[in-house]
């Protein structure tokens, strides 16, 4: 029996042992509404969930990015949930969004911002850490030296999902961060380079970290997708892209030198690694910014792909601190902000990119600061210099 007007009321014919007679279950129309259409609710709501959440990522070149749309005041986001809501939003289309205006004297950006949406990830590096040039650095990280196009902590099972750099110090010259979609360049692969796209999905890579007292190693493929049960018409989404050359393990060949057939195998993956590699490392596909004193980016550690140009160390002080939050923190905190407004999904996707995405649906004043991306004529040449590929 089945009562309805602002919310769902269900008396149950048959109820669970024990249960009162005059017990009733009351539900929320809107959460009704999330799994109405689910075709197999029972075994798997996700994809039905970011169906209706409105999720869709947005996969970008850096020719195509509006920076406008990734940008935030730091103490508009820390204070207002209307703030907090359009950046977890556009986090999670984007990949990434940078913070602005953190008060000089504030020194941990990302223990404020962890905790304003959940909590930190804790690992043995704890829960932040800080990004120095320091003598014999047993990370490439800690050096003045170029650092390549990488995820953090692949070596795990469960890497962290999103990360957060706050620059405290930056007088040096150069040291500019690099950002990739990794999602745009696998998307460009399944639809030009398809046989090589599908070897990314099933070749596994090692990655490993040995050091200090810490031995850590994992295996992922390239590109993890997953069923996908919304309405969209497509049969598998993309989950996260596993890619950090730094810490890749080294490859065996099961057989020795004369394991031709494994030989083979790894020349295919080889060459498809390539491509992918090419295509993150275009110079219209990255976006460039330096960061600045009191600025803080917060990225996808599953999908956006970071680097570092090379920066001198006599010039002045580099000083970023970082620290890690998991995927299931992130969504729990978009979803509850999300629970009181109602979006339009069909809205949400005719105004994103163009119109400043969800910003326009919820009917916000929240405006960020501006980010200005730095031009580079000779770029092309200086970041080709720049990438000497790790596949070898």
């Amino acid at each position: 029996m089945i009562e309805s007007s602002p919310e769902f009321k269900v008396k149950w014919l048959t109820d669970i042992p024990n249960f009162p007679t005059d017990h009733v279950s009351t539900f929320d129309p809107r959460t009704i509404d999330i799994y109405h259409s689910n075709r197999v609710g029972l075994v798997n709501s996700l994809g039905v969930s970011e169906e209706h959440e409105a999720l869709r990522n947005i996969t970008w070149s850096a020719k195509e990015l509006k920076p406008e749309y990734i940008q935030f005041d730091y103490t508009d986001v820390i204070n207002n949930d209307d703030a907090l809501l359009v950046a977890l939003q556009q986090l999670k289309a984007y990949g990434f969004v940078f913070f602005r205006n953190i008060t000089k004297g504030n020194e941990n950006g990302p223990k404020a911002m962890g905790t304003r949406v959940g909590r930190l990830r804790d690992t043995f590096y704890g829960e932040t850490w800080d990004v120095k040039s320091v003598a014999q650095a047993k990370n490439i990280a800690y050096t003045h030296q170029f650092l390549g196009f990488h995820m953090d902590l692949l070596y795990f099972a469960d890497p962290p999902g999103y990360q957060m750099l706050h620059c405290i110090k930056n007088g040096c010259r150069g040291g500019e961060s690099l950002f990739t979609d990794s999602f745009y360049a696998a998307e460009q692969m399944r639809l030009h380079h398809n046989d090589a796209w599908k070897i990314l999905k099933d070749f596994k890579i090692g990655y490993h970290y040995r050091n200090a007292g810490e031995h850590y190693r994992y295996s992922h493929p390239v590109f993890k997708y997953r069923e996908s049960l919304g309405r969209t018409g497509e049969k598998e989404t993309l989950d996260v892209v596993n890619y950090s050359p730094p810490f890749q393990a080294p490859f065996v060949l099961r057989g020795g030198l004369g394991d031709s057939v494994n030989q083979a195998k790894f020349e295919e993956f080889r060459d498809a690694l390539e491509i992918f590699q090419r295509l993150t490392e275009k110079r219209e596909n990255i976006f460039e910014y330096k960061l600045a004193e009191g600025e803080m980016v917060l990225f996808n550690n599953r999908r956006v792909l970071h680097a570092r140009n090379a920066f001198e160390p006599g010039d002045g002080e580099r000083w970023l601190r970082g620290g890690y939050m998991d995927t299931d923190v992130v969504m729990s905190k978009l979803r509850t902000l999300t629970s009181d407004v109602k979006l339009d999904v069909e809205k949400w996707r005719k105004c994103a990119p163009e119109c400043g995405a969800v910003q326009a649906n919820l009917g916000l004043k929240y405006k960020g600061a501006k980010l200005e991306t730095p031009a580079n004529a000779d770029m092309d040449e200086e970041i080709a210099s720049r990438f000497p590929g790790y596949l070898l």
